[in-house]
């Protein structure tokens, strides 16, 4: 259910009232000629169907209104206010129901490197242009490459991506894809300098000895800081790959 389902009926009120009135006045009119109706009791009749149209006009606004809201609360529970990915909770929920439901489930963990000293040398805004624009660019690659994929902010500066009855190669080179198109993306800094950023990945797959889903992420986590300190910029996969 989204926003579209109501016809934008709460921009032009006036416009849309007026049309109601004039539409009930034909009507009306029309009836008092056909069934010869007494003049008083078309002008009560009218008056009647004018409040009725108001009224029911202002109670699907509210219905309106508070449906924009249901899907704003539902949507802000979901996704990232920064960034717009999905957030922790959607992970969390999505990594179980894939765990559960997916014989073959690929993890990419991956995190900005020197994401800290972006914020000291740029300012935070430069920092969260870095985390906006990575997003957009990330989930725009995905689009193309992998539809199936689906990138979540699961923290500060680190992301993780679900890939779904997708087999440890694939889940591999995916990786090393996403790694080579942030490396090529360029960070504007405020004094219109431009800089490019890179990011430290660990990759896992589902095992059938795995106690949980939470067992694969926290797997995949651990690859990823091995990766931050074989030097940054690395992709460490799990054994099984």
């Amino acid at each position: 259910m989204n926003g579209t389902i109501f016809f934008p009926f709460d921009r032009y009120p006036k416009t849309i009232l007026s049309g109601k009135a004039l539409l009930g006045l034909v009507a009306w009119l029309l009836m008092q000629a056909a069934q010869s109706l007494a003049f008083n009791d078309v002008v009560a009749m009218y008056i009647v169907y004018l409040i009725v149209t108001v009224v029911s006009y202002g109670y699907m606004l509210l219905l309106r209104r508070e449906h924009l809201v249901q899907i704003r609360d539902a949507r802000n529970v979901q996704f990232d206010d920064l960034t717009h990915a999905r957030n922790w909770l959607s992970f969390r929920n999505d990594l179980a129901q894939y765990f559960a439901t997916n014989q073959v489930l690929g993890l990419i963990a991956m995190d900005v490197d020197n994401f800290k000293q972006i914020n000291d040398t740029y300012g935070h805004l430069v920092g969260n242009a870095v985390l906006i624009q990575m997003t957009n660019h990330v989930e725009e690659q995905l689009a193309k490459w992998m539809p199936d994929a689906r990138l979540y902010r699961t923290g500060g500066e680190e992301f993780t991506i679900l890939l779904p009855e997708t087999q440890p190669a694939e889940t591999y080179q995916l990786a090393r894809d996403v790694q080579t198109t942030i490396r090529q993306l360029g960070v504007s800094s405020v004094d219109g300098g431009h800089f490019s950023i890179t990011v430290s990945i660990g990759v896992s797959v589902k095992r059938q000895t795995d106690a949980g889903a939470m067992t694969m992420f926290k797997r995949a986590d651990h690859l990823l800081y091995k990766s931050k300190r074989n030097g940054r910029d690395q992709i460490t996969v799990d054994e099984m790959i």
